[in-house]
């Protein structure tokens, strides 16, 4: 069982038993280890700017509807919050009056929060071995009157209360202000359920575009990250999308670079083998043949197992770009004989598609089956159905579409012999 399915069968299950379990509110979150790179969250909405004040309240008019998206779940949200932070400092002064030493006094905080370890414990095999630590029970240890009443012996055996020589101090902290590209950046935080993050991702495009996040902000520029917005004084508001969406953007359009590299390779190398500019366009018009077999495929596989077209299937589509071409090589090799042979072009290419027929058709299944057998694995099953689906489709339609612009682009040339 993967790691998504087991965080999407407990996650409800848990969330509907906490209630019940503690009286205090909690926030829970479920954190598993999907596959591919590391990002702080899978759902991720930047908010910023220069005005603190205006991003809170962006951010929290934002935070409300995001979390109103279908299976977005584990929300939350980056506005700094001032807490109180209680320490106990030693009166060094009313410590040395009393005979006790500063370390004394540490030592047996130490104690009493973290623990001292007085020895070991084996079982009766020896194997195993467990600490024997002393430490003040929680009940005690979150209540500083019990902790205040701690007594400590000085060097005359005198019994001396904690508390004379602690001060408790209050002291109030704002958790930082994060920055990104020097901005002042608040951030809201989430997980998917049973849904990709490219859906949630258009669900935020969406509502960007109809959104005015608050009153008199227009909006500047709008992309696939996210949106722009000026407020009338000239303020700068920024909402942009990061975790998964971002990095999958960024994949895509280094895989698109990579494909174009590799088209423009196979072209070079088919024109070397060919010794023609027009022969390879013809053999390279199955490529996009591929594409309509692997975008309605992961559709379907969308529909009913839940995969979607991932970084892995954009793998998969370029290496077509260099499998789906071989069977138009078959196809024009054999063109090439017949042509020699003198045969005329009509049927030359029923000829060929005939003879040509099963050849293909055994290549291409055995490609299909081969890609297959990592169809389980969570990160390359997206390339194993990509060849799958694209393969199935073009070997089918390179018999129909590559005789015909065979026949259009290379009729007039063909010397017809018979």
């Amino acid at each position: 069982m993967k790691s998504e399915e087991i965080v999407l069968k407990l996650r409800p299950e848990v969330l509907a038993d906490v209630p019940s379990l503690v009286d205090v509110p909690v926030k829970l979150k479920f954190v598993e280890d999907p596959p591919g790179p590391p990002v702080r969250s899978t759902l991720l909405v930047r908010v910023q700017g220069y005005d603190e004040a205006l991003l809170e309240q962006v951010t929290k008019r934002l935070y409300p509807e995001i979390k109103k998206i279908d299976q977005v779940v584990d929300t939350d949200i980056s506005i700094p919050e001032s807490q109180t932070t209680v320490s106990l400092k030693v009166d060094h002064a009313a410590a040395t009056r009393r005979r006790i030493g500063p370390a004394q006094i540490v030592q047996a905080l130490n104690t009493a929060y973290s623990g001292a370890v007085l020895g070991i414990y084996h079982n009766s095999s020896n194997i195993e071995q467990e600490y024997i630590v002393l430490r003040m029970d929680r009940s005690y240890r979150d209540s500083i009157p019990d902790i205040m009443s701690i007594s400590l012996f000085n060097d005359l055996g005198i019994r001396v209360p904690l508390g004379d020589m602690v001060r408790v101090v209050e002291e109030p902290t704002v958790n930082p202000l994060e920055r990104e590209n020097r901005l002042d950046s608040y951030y809201i935080l989430g997980d998917m359920g049973d849904r990709s993050i490219t859906y949630a991702a258009i669900d935020i495009l969406f509502l960007l575009a109809d959104l005015e996040p608050v009153p008199g902000a227009k909006m500047e520029s709008f992309n696939l990250f996210g949106a722009d917005y000026r407020m009338p004084d000239g303020r700068l508001i920024k909402i942009n999308m990061g975790g998964e969406w971002e990095l999958t953007l960024e994949v895509f359009r280094d895989l698109g670079i990579a494909m174009g590299v590799a088209i423009f390779l196979v072209y070079v190398v088919l024109v070397a083998q060919f010794g023609s500019y027009r022969e390879p366009m013809i053999i390279m018009s199955t490529i996009p043949l591929s594409l309509i077999g692997v975008l309605p495929g992961f559709m379907i596989l969308d529909w009913t197992a839940g995969i979607y077209f991932t970084a892995t299937s954009m793998i998969g589509v370029i290496a077509l770009a260099g499998i789906a071409v071989n069977n138009s090589i078959i196809l024009l090799e054999y063109l090439n004989d017949l042509k020699r042979s003198g045969m005329g072009l009509e049927e030359a290419l029923v000829e060929a598609g005939s003879t040509r027929f099963r050849p293909i058709m055994l290549t291409t299944v055995t490609t299909m089956l081969g890609s297959l057998t990592i169809a389980s694995d969570p990160v390359w099953a997206g390339l194993a159905f990509a060849i799958f689906f694209g393969l199935a489709l073009s070997s089918i339609l390179t018999l129909i579409v590559f005789p015909v612009l065979y026949y259009i682009l290379k009729g007039r040339s063909w010397k017809d012999r018979i």
